[in-house]
């Protein structure tokens, strides 16, 4: 006659069971959570396709933040995907550039542009964002910068358009100041373009009285760039400094979110890929106004000229044809 088990040999049974239960349930648990987060960049890569899409529909040359609610809102994206917070950003551009920081469930799954592994982590919103796109707009203190280096700690932004300071010029010898009465005066003005295509000009103004860098005067550089050939020569001794320092102050009224603001240099000019001697080198967002930059050679300070596109180096102290277009600094976080 058969006998049932013994509570002995049951205890022993689940003993056994726990066991293997114990050892193999964090594997199959892994194994799941990594099959979602395979899930997650597979759809990470389909959010790609639809944002180059938005691109081109909405022709945005210039990189531009969305959310991925207004991929769903354009019939881009179809069906509900658990755990997908539609408020995430992403920043795209027509020529097929995009970076995106996208919550999903606990996670947030980040894709830089310039790389092709998707970031996975822990959802924190002070860590879940990702460096902006190089030309991508970005409004600050209501006024409009593109985006000319960025990485995970600071992104440097230089002005869409020249400060409304400087002159009014009807030949290279003839100029006004304009009133510190006039609207909009120390700020960004599409209307100050300085030198385009001829006179009269607006906006424009002399960097300097005197090529101070090599007269003693400006004995030192400030900034990172130390390059004996193109030194980084913008200073409080130049006569366009308070300007800048002034539009600063304007930016940080409210929350203090520019740590720096200064002029391009030469450096940062030819990363992106002007030239000294090719007309139209210079990217286009780059030349819709001519200003100055903060890099010296020689006697002379470098410009980009609108009316040629490409790097110039006319001299230092013309007041008719270069404006003021600020560089600023600010945590990547804070944008």
């Amino acid at each position: 006659m058969k006998k049932g088990f013994t509570l002995i040999e049951m205890l022993g049974i689940i003993a056994v069971l726990a066991v293997v239960l114990l050892v193999t349930f964090p594997v199959l648990n892994n194994s799941l959570k990594k099959m979602q987060e395979d899930k997650n960049k597979n759809f990470m890569n389909n959010l790609k396709i639809s944002a180059e899409a938005y691109a081109g529909l909405n022709n945005i040359d210039t990189a531009t933040q969305i959310t991925v609610q207004d991929l769903y809102d354009a019939n881009l994206l179809k069906g509900q995907y658990k755990g997908l917070d539609t408020s995430s950003k992403l920043s795209v551009s027509k020529a097929g550039t995009m970076a995106a920081a996208v919550k999903i469930e606990d996670k947030c799954y980040i894709k830089e542009s310039d790389e092709d592994e998707i970031i996975v982590q822990d959802y924190n919103i002070g860590t879940c964002y990702y460096k902006r796109i190089i030309s991508e707009e970005i409004t600050i203190a209501g006024e409009p910068f593109l985006v000319i280096d960025s990485n995970r700690s600071e992104t440097k932004l230089i002005a869409k358009y020249n400060l409304l300071v400087g002159n009014i010029c009807t030949s290279g010898s003839s100029c006004t100041a304009i009133p510190s009465s006039t609207p909009g005066y120390g700020k960004q003005s599409s209307e100050a373009p300085a030198y385009v295509i001829g006179y009269p000009t607006k906006g424009a103004i002399f960097f300097s009285e005197t090529n101070y860098w090599n007269s003693g005067v400006g004995s030192t550089y400030p900034g990172s760039y130390t390059d004996p050939n193109y030194p980084y020569v913008y200073d409080s001794n130049s006569n366009v400094y308070t300007y800048i320092e002034d539009y600063k102050a304007i930016l940080n009224t409210n929350n203090n979110i520019v740590k720096s603001a200064g002029l391009m240099t030469y450096q940062e000019a030819t990363a992106l890929d002007c030239k000294r001697n090719r007309d139209n080198s210079c990217q286009k967002w780059l030349i819709n106004t001519s200003y100055w930059l903060g890099s010296a050679t020689g006697n002379s300070i470098f410009t980009i000229a609108a009316d040629n596109g490409r790097l110039n180096v006319p001299g230092f102290g013309n007041a008719a044809v270069y404006g003021l277009r600020p560089v600023i600094v600010v945590n990547t976080i804070n944008l």
